[in-house]
């Protein structure tokens, strides 16, 4: 386990420190092909932690709490989009953002990623994914910051086409929380009290970019206890069911929401560029003659910077305004 600490020791007070935590444990993955891989964390398969083993990056982080937690979705090897296999480092991201306020509950982001061969990398974890100098387009904990709502981001890491691994599997989307509970639990504490505080997760809101809108949709629309606490899901171009063999185009996801809408009260905010728009459209329409309320598309306003597509963009053009509208999360 490892944490970077910006801000103080203990949420709420006065002074400054920067604290580096030494590993509890190290990350090992044992291959199912009896392939054994020990993830390094050193930075070799872009874990981005810097040059010494065992040390964050310290310029990276931004201000706040980042904890790399040890959170094995059992992914190990996953298939590349357009061929070959990478190794998925068992690392889960978790924000607590400048001047949090800690309390007997949490509010929750679970930001799940999209593909990751063209950027960042397939080999990636979420430690280089959201470093917001190499990647600004990705800077998430920076946009939590910005939002002013006391809420902690938290974002595994996904194979290179978003493969979710047990996350998407019966009791898995609670047996990660409870993970990244006590990981909070074990760093995080109230003023002035010992760590082990937070009893209750209070609200979540599920995002997802790209394809990582396929587990976003199965973690919705399971049956995991903590799935009644999702108050929003945000999709960022997002919505892409593939093709039949013979060209059709697949509208399975926009069918899948459209049958989830009627029965929560959950809401579901989709942004769209080119790549995603005849299903945002498509799900738009249906969602408008059923007056389905609690489904909310919209074309995003993101553009091409430099040789970075719009694609990139979408999530970091509509992330503080997403969260800031949030209403339901308290303020910092």
């Amino acid at each position: 386990m490892y944490i970077y600490t910006g801000q103080p020791a203990e949420i709420g007070e006065g002074g400054e420190s920067q604290v580096i935590l030494r590993p509890s444990r190290h990350y090992y993955y044992q291959d199912p092909a009896s392939k054994s891989h020990e993830v390094n964390l050193s930075g070799d398969f872009g874990g981005g932690l810097g040059d010494a083993p065992g040390c964050v990056d310290l310029s990276n982080s931004p201000p706040g709490n980042t904890i790399y937690s040890q959170t094995d979705l059992g992914i190990g090897f996953a298939e590349n989009r357009g061929g070959g296999a990478s190794c998925v480092q068992p690392i889960t991201g978790i924000f607590v953002p400048k001047n949090y306020k800690a309390n007997f509950y949490v509010d929750l982001i679970v930001y799940l990623h999209g593909f990751k061969d063209a950027i960042p990398g397939n080999n990636t974890s979420i430690i280089k994914y959201w470093d917001g100098k190499a990647f600004p387009f990705f800077a998430l904990r920076e946009g939590v910051n910005a939002s002013g709502k006391n809420v902690v981001l938290v974002a595994p890491t996904l194979g290179p086409k978003s493969q979710a691994g047990s996350l998407v599997k019966p009791n898995g989307f609670d047996a990660y929380l409870d993970n990244v509970v006590a990981a909070l639990n074990q760093h995080l504490r109230l003023a002035k009290k010992a760590p082990g505080n937070i009893v209750d997760i209070r609200y979540i809101i599920l995002a997802c970019h790209s394809g990582g809108g396929a587990p976003m949709l199965q973690i919705a629309t399971g049956n995991d206890k903590q799935v009644s606490k999702i108050k929003q899901c945000w999709g960022f171009d997002s919505l892409n069911s593939g093709k039949t063999k013979d060209g059709k185009k697949l509208f399975t996801q926009p069918n899948a929401w459209l049958k989830w809408a009627p029965t929560t009260s959950s809401e579901l905010f989709i942004f769209f560029k080119g790549s995603t728009k005849a299903e945002s459209e498509f799900l738009d329409d249906k969602a408008k003659k059923a007056k389905l309320n609690n489904i909310k598309v919209k074309p995003s306003s993101a553009t091409d910077v430099g040789k970075v597509d719009a694609h990139f963009w979408v999530p970091i053009t509509h992330w503080k305004d997403s969260i800031k509208n949030a209403t339901f999360l308290s303020n910092r």
